[in-house]
């Protein structure tokens, strides 16, 4: 099937996270954005990392929006025909961290700012709080076996630093509590976070071991 942007509902992280179970088992599909996301940005090529200069680019190459729609229906599309029900994009912006013999991932996680769903019955564990994104992809690697991520493009947001929203929520002991949460579910040896952080930033990412063989 050709997805077209006709068949792709639009819809924004920012809501809660339980009004979004009703778009599972559908027979559509969806794309969850977060609302702080900036745009979509090349990851191929040397960029400025923030503050610091670099000699062969002075900025993120951004795509436009026609590029940056392109690239989501493409990854629908790319995902579907490889039976992904999941898919995403790069989280890192700065080109030289890109593996250009990796312009795709099968194994990796995709983040709640931008994540891609095609039908399937996942549903979001509202126990996670805060670390439902990486409990859906968790649970999509451990389903499916695969999740699709385009690792030439990134997202580009101020996750974790803007005002309002997700961030507002994002305690000390609010992230101590979801973490501990989905280290529960799944265990430590896939998924943790530091027993003994020393600031709430120790806590927004963690240390993720799939076990399933493949980039």
């Amino acid at each position: 099937m050709d997805i077209t942007k006709e068949y792709v509902l639009m819809c924004q992280q920012a809501k809660e996270i339980q009004q979004f179970n009703w778009g599972s088992d559908g027979d559509f599909s969806f794309f969850e954005g977060d609302d702080d996301v900036k745009g979509l940005v090349m990851t191929e090529g040397m960029h400025k990392v923030e503050g610091k200069e670099h000699d062969k680019a002075t900025e993120k190459i951004m795509l436009s929006e026609d590029q940056a729609e392109r690239v989501i229906i493409d990854g629908f599309n790319l995902a579907d025909q490889w039976g992904c029900v999941l898919w995403g994009l790069n989280v890192n912006t700065d080109g030289r961290n890109y593996q250009q013999y990796k312009p795709f991932a099968l194994t990796q996680m995709v983040w709640g700012p931008f994540q891609g769903h095609l039908e399937h019955s996942l549903l979001c564990d509202e126990r996670m709080g805060t670390k439902e994104d990486y409990d859906m992809s968790l649970q999509a690697l451990n389903k499916y076996r695969k999740i699709l991520r385009l690792n030439k493009f990134a997202y580009d947001c101020e996750h974790g630093s803007n005002k309002g929203g997700i961030v507002a929520m994002r305690t000390m002991g609010k992230e101590m509590q979801d973490c501990r949460a989905i280290e529960k579910k799944w265990s430590r040896w896939i998924i943790k976070y530091p027993l003994y952080p020393k600031s709430k930033t120790d806590l927004l990412n963690s240390n993720v071991h799939v076990p399933i063989a493949g980039v």
